[in-house]
């Protein structure tokens, strides 16, 4: 909190002459303060040095940064400075399965490169979203964002043919026949330990 620059310029120097020293201080007239000034005396400048500015940098990078790099190696060297900087404790390994979503292959984006050949496949860093909507499960594309543009393309209708993690959930009918035997596991251990 600080006295702003406007209310400093309503302030008047005054020395006091009946003291032995001369005091001098500064002083404001009320009517400065309720008219010139509105009321407001001082300022609060808050700034949020959190969690909000090291998200933003790491949305950055992938959202609006990652695809002008052409060296996947810098990308990466950059995205673990800037978990490092954010206090983010995590191994290299884990900030490399993040990118490695997002680079494929420059001639499918739907698949990743051969990285097991000799030869350097030819390759291409997506941006976060586009590396999310270029996949062949619908329903990863579908989870995230723009889902009018996604369901009017063609593409969820003739390319988007693959599976993923998310595709229970879009499933009108789920088999229950695992949880049916951990349960009749968990029944016969209590009966034989007596607790049935």
């Amino acid at each position: 909190m600080f006295i702003d620059a406007e209310s400093m310029k309503s302030f008047h120097t005054v020395s006091e002459k009946k003291s032995e020293g001369g005091r001098t201080f500064y002083e404001i007239s009320f009517d400065d303060l309720s008219s010139e000034l509105e009321g407001r005396l001082m300022s609060i400048d808050i700034k949020n040095n959190g969690l909000t500015d090291n998200l933003y940098s790491i949305m950055d990078l992938l959202e609006k940064n990652a695809a002008t790099y052409d060296d996947y190696n810098q990308l990466t060297q950059d995205f673990i400075e800037v978990l490092i900087n954010a206090g983010i404790k995590c191994r290299a390994v884990q900030a490399e399965i993040i990118l490695n979503r997002i680079i494929r292959n420059a001639d499918d984006l739907y698949s990743r490169p051969a990285f097991d050949k000799f030869e350097k496949p030819k390759f291409k860093i997506l941006k976060l979203k586009e590396a999310l909507h270029s996949t062949k499960a619908p329903t990863v594309g579908l989870s995230y964002q723009e889902l009018k543009r996604q369901v009017l393309g063609d593409a969820i209708y003739d390319e988007k043919d693959g599976s993923s993690y998310l595709d229970p959930l879009y499933a009108d009918k789920i088999s229950t026949k695992r949880l049916r035997e951990i349960a009749m596991k968990i029944r016969e251990e209590h009966n034989e330990n007596g607790k049935g």
